[in-house]
């Protein structure tokens, strides 16, 4: 419940109207570009206009609809408010609103050349503030799965980098291990060579002294 705002009594009081029920309000909360709904009872028993009046940012009241047969369903501006009544209550249908919408709204009628104000009723729009910080949670949430799926990237292709680096270590430790083997047998073909050689010579050598002897 809302209490009926101060400026607006004295404003409507200037203007020669007479309040019936205009302690509290009903707010009703909408967001914008959704339909609204607002109501008051039907409180003439006999045919009569009755009239819907908004106050906006402390303005004068304007009138925005009317209706005069409960039979009938009327729009006004452009369709932008729609008015229909049943037995008991008479509806005021403010379609796709937005946040220039939002105020008091009120039904009333005219008796003796006075308007008689019945049933407030506040409403409230969701402003852009609220949109703005749902957008920004979003791009939010969405930097922060990024970064956690990049973190993820990295650490799964650094384990791939450290596994390639390790099974390269191991070859080279390999490579490292064989090259001695391979020099050893080479030191070792040296040496059974160079007594073999040596034995050619001396052979040669004696048979050279023999054949001098002769």
């Amino acid at each position: 419940m809302r209490n009926f705002p101060s400026h607006t009594v004295l404003l409507l009081c200037s203007l020669s109207w007479i309040f019936t029920s205009v302690s509290e309000s009903v707010t009703v909360e909408v967001r914008p570009d959704e339909d609204a709904t607002l109501l008051c009872s039907n409180y003439t028993s006999s045919s009569t206009q009755i009239l819907w009046f908004r106050v906006v940012k402390r303005s004068e009241p304007n009138k925005i609809a009317s209706i005069f047969d409960p039979s009938k369903v009327d729009s006004f501006q452009n369709g932008k408010f729609e008015v229909t009544s049943n037995i008991s209550h008479i509806f005021l249908k403010i379609k796709q609103v937005n946040v220039s919408d939002s105020g008091l709204y009120f039904c009333g009628f005219l008796m003796q050349q006075k308007t008689v104000i019945v049933h407030p009723t506040y409403l409230d729009v969701e402003g852009k503030m609220l949109n703005v910080i749902l957008d920004g949670l979003t791009v939010f949430f969405f930097m922060v799965i990024i970064v956690l799926v990049l973190k993820m990237y990295k650490s799964h292709k650094g384990g791939r980098q450290t596994d390639d680096l390790n099974y390269a270590a191991v070859t080279f430790h390999r490579e490292n291990n064989q090259k001695p083997s391979s020099e050893s047998e080479a030191q070792n073909n040296a040496i059974y060579s160079a007594p073999v050689r040596r034995t050619q010579e001396t052979s040669e050598a004696a048979a050279q002294c023999g054949a001098d002897a002769l």
